[in-house]
Parts: C-alpha cells; sequence; structure tokens
C-alpha cells in the first residue's frame, strides 16, 4: 500500500524539488527535457497549478507553484517521468530518490527569493553565465517560459502577494 498524500494548503505556494537517485541524472539529454516539460504543461493544466517558476537541471528540478491536488500531481508528473526516462533508456528502477520536497512559501519576499533561486540554479551551479543562457528555466525569454506559457500567472494573477514594481515576480531583473 502507498503512502497517503500529504496535505497541502489550498492558497499556498509551495518550492517543489525532485532529485535523481544518487544525484544521477533524471534528463539525458534536450528530448528528455522537452518530454517533461509537456508532461509538465498537461499536469498543470489538469491540475489547474499556477506555475511561478520551474527549472530543469541534469539531476533535478525545481518547481514553484500554486494549486489543489500537489501529491497526486507530483506523483502523475515524476512517475510518469520515471516510466517514459525508463522506456526511452532501457533502464528500470527508481529514477527518484525519494518522494519531492516541499517549502512552503510565506509572503512576497519570499517568493520572490524561490523564484530568483529557481531561475538563477543553472547560473550558480557554473552551467551558464546568465540565466537567459539556460533554455529549461521559465527566465525571460527562455524556450521553456514560452511552452509553460498557459500556466504561468498573469501579473493579476500573482495576486497571492501583492506585486511590487521591480519585483522580480513581476519582472526578470537581475538579483540584487
Amino acid at each position: 500500500m502507498g503512502r497517503p498524500p500529504r496535505n497541502f494548503e489550498l492558497d499556498a505556494v509551495y518550492h517543489l524539488t525532485s532529485h535523481g537517485v544518487d544525484d544521477r541524472p533524471i534528463f539525458r539529454d534536450d528530448v528528455d527535457r522537452q518530454l517533461f516539460a509537456l508532461r509538465l504543461l498537461r499536469i498543470a493544466t489538469r491540475f489547474e497549478w499556477v506555475l511561478f517558476a520551474a527549472c530543469l537541471m541534469d539531476t533535478h528540478h525545481h518547481l514553484v507553484l500554486r494549486g489543489p491536488e500537489i501529491s497526486s500531481g507530483m506523483k502523475a508528473l515524476n512517475g510518469g517521468h520515471s516510466q517514459a526516462f525508463n522506456a526511452r533508456h532501457g533502464r528500470r528502477g527508481a529514477l527518484f530518490e525519494s518522494r519531492f520536497a516541499d517549502r512552503v512559501i510565506r509572503g512576497e519576499e519570499h517568493l520572490e527569493a524561490a523564484v530568483q533561486y529557481v531561475e538563477w540554479n543553472p547560473v550558480s551551479a557554473g552551467i551558464v553565465d546568465r540565466p537567459e543562457d539556460w533554455p529549461w528555466s521559465t527566465h525571460a525569454g527562455s524556450p521553456l517560459r514560452s511552452l509553460l506559457a498557459p500556466v504561468l500567472p498573469t501579473p493579476y494573477e500573482r495576486g497571492t502577494f501583492p506585486c511590487r514594481s521591480g519585483s522580480i515576480v513581476c519582472s526578470t531583473s537581475e538579483p540584487p
């Protein structure tokens, strides 16, 4: 029997992460990332999630989102990705090290910091010099942002927290 779903606050925003077993890749190439991104779009649409940020790294992924049924959605997202990845690469066994990790976002400043952390993750990891150079984050102008546009918040929908002019949640300015 599986574990019961975790309880999430319905209107809260969460930073979710999932890591590969032993820090092994969960994406081997851009095809894996594209398939995951399309699955994320379908699941976010189905579960009516609002996605504030996302980043697909080699060994893990980050999502900042608000919405219902987070446990069910993440099970579908990570479970579906695991099955597709294993089939595509002729492997079997666990892809993710454990259940996804979650942190509740408390207030606008925390949301700004989480979005900044997620979108600047490839820079911090030394993969690229600027966040706009990584196509697999929701930083402004990225292909992933374009693909996920239907589930990204409009400035009005960002009303979970007041949106200040110049806020990283409202714009894509560099971090201080």
